[in-house]
């Protein structure tokens, strides 16, 4: 996922209703640490979601939960 040089960061929707789309969904921050990553997220669905952010340096994977409440 990652390349030498970046750390690799990539969502997905693990819980909750309808469908979330992620734009974009996998980015790669360019010298890794400090760099800056922006998502915008869509929900179809009201309700609590868990988003799952897998982060990615080539060496280690690390993945963290995100709960949003959509009303």
């Amino acid at each position: 996922m990652a390349r030498d040089s970046g750390l690799a960061l990539i969502w997905v929707h693990y819980r909750g209703p309808g469908t979330v789309t992620f734009e974009p969904q996998s980015i790669l921050i360019e010298g890794g640490r400090g760099g800056k990553a922006t998502t915008v997220v869509t929900f179809t669905e009201p309700g609590t979601h868990v988003l799952r952010g897998y982060a990615d340096d080539s060496i280690n994977t690390t993945a963290i939960d995100v709960t949003v409440t959509v009303r």
